[in-house]
């Protein structure tokens, strides 16, 4: 049987794919909730934690991830100050081609990006 060894930077995209389904999975929870339930600020929390976290951990190593990570990272941003949300996020405005993720440094690896193949890490 032969073993397949992952490289650094497949693993780092395939962890931000899978990050990607997570955030995915989260923001249409929220979706589904009033503005008044309190679940969507849990599930905003959540979407902020695991998307600083995983850029953080991967995005130095990745060579391509969605540009909705950098939407959700910026739709974050907008709304909140010293960590802390100060209006709650619009996680509609989530998009590809949002014009806001242009200058990030990160930008050029969401270019051509296209979903991994391979399992998640």
């Amino acid at each position: 049987m032969i073993e397949t060894v992952l490289t650094p930077s497949e693993i780092a995209n395939n962890a931000l794919q899978a990050t990607l389904e997570t955030v995915q999975s989260l923001m249409k929870r929220c979706l589904k909730l009033k503005e008044s339930d309190p679940g969507m600020l849990m599930l905003s929390d959540e979407i902020t934690r695991r998307l600083a976290k995983d850029l953080k951990l991967y995005g130095g190593s990745a060579t391509s991830f969605s540009p909705q990570l950098l939407s959700c990272a910026a739709v974050v941003q907008e709304h909140s100050k010293a960590s802390i949300f100060v209006s709650l996020p619009n996680w509609k405005t989530v998009i590809d081609d949002d014009p806001c993720i242009k200058s990030p440094p990160r930008f050029h690896k969401t270019v051509d990006y296209c979903p991994s193949t391979f399992a998640e890490p």
